[in-house]
């Protein structure tokens, strides 16, 4: 298979990641959570963006191969 197949994927999945975690996180905060587990939805999210954004990388410079 090829390898931006694969890295798309992979995109997706972690976009898919970001996405609910920071959903979660919204919901938290309009409950009023406290501010530590709101900076841990924070990082959390924040982390897979930067996943997502390498993925995404990696699918483009790969299909230019």
């Amino acid at each position: 298979m090829e390898l931006y197949y694969v890295s798309g994927c992979a995109a997706l999945f972690c976009f898919y990641k970001y996405f609910t975690i920071a959903k979660a996180g919204q919901h938290m905060k309009s409950t009023g959570a406290s501010v530590e587990l709101l900076e841990w939805y924070t990082s959390k999210a924040s982390s897979w963006f930067s996943y997502f954004l390498m993925a995404l990388g990696l699918t483009a410079i790969s299909y230019f191969l």
